[in-house]
Order: structure tokens, then C-alpha cells, then sequence
């Protein structure tokens, strides 16, 4: 299963890069070491119970899977950033646990995807 959106994906091609395949190699490219980046944050920030940089990362996250067409990571994102709100005295970070550790495969399916679907376009990342 290909978790692109590839209407997303084509669209941005189109619409951000004037179909220019070097433009988007170098966006994605950015956007792969970005989000790898951004998932290490959170796998940090969780186990050092930091929410105010594990929120900013899933934010940053959310954003910019969503912009590539990575709808699932970044409503896995979404929830994460949600859940790390939750600051009541009842919240309890292992609820977080499942979440967190859903994460590397979601960011490895995004970032492999991505690199397929890029070069499909001509591209290469």
C-alpha cells in the first residue's frame, strides 16, 4: 500500500514546482531529511518528557508530510501533537507509548514511498 497521496503529490509538483523535476528532487530531498530528523525530535523529546519540543516537532511534522501527499503520517502526527496537549493531572505519558512507537515505520513508508513516487515524475531524491 502506497502511503502518498498521489492527487496531493501531483498537485504540488504542478502547482510548486512548475513541473520543474529538479525543484521537487530538492524539496523532497529536504523533506526526507526533515522528517527523519523530526522523528528522532519526538523519539527525544517523549523520552525526556519535553511536550513543549515533542508538540513543535509533530506540528512541523503534520505540516510537512501532509504537503507531499503523506496524509497517514501526518495524521499519525496530528494525534501525536493532540495527545502531548492533553497536560491535565490525569495525563499519563505511557499513553503516548503506542503512539510513539508507531512512528519509524510511518516515517519509513512516507520517506520510501516518496522516493518511488518522486522518481515516477522523473526526479530523483
Amino acid at each position: 500500500m502506497n502511503s502518498i497521496d498521489l492527487g496531493v503529490l501531483q498537485r504540488f509538483f504542478s502547482e510548486v514546482c512548475d513541473n520543474e523535476t529538479e525543484i521537487l528532487a530538492e524539496i523532497a530531498s529536504d523533506c526526507v531529511q526533515e522528517t527523519d530528523s523530526l522523528a528522532k525530535q519526538i523519539h527525544n523529546a517523549y523520552a525526556v518528557r519535553d511536550w513543549e519540543l515533542f508538540n513543535r516537532s509533530a506540528h512541523s511534522m503534520k505540516s510537512t508530510s501532509r504537503s507531499l501527499g503523506g496524509v497517514e503520517l501526518s495524521k499519525h502526527a496530528e494525534t501525536l501533537e493532540h495527545l502531548s496537549l492533553f497536560k491535565t493531572p490525569q495525563f499519563d505519558p505511557k499513553m503516548l507509548t503506542e503512539p510513539v512507537s508507531m512512528l519509524n515505520p510511518l516515517v519509513r513508508s512516507f520517506i520510501d514511498d516518496l522516493r518511488n513516487e518522486v522518481a515516477k515524475l522523473g526526479a530523483s531524491i
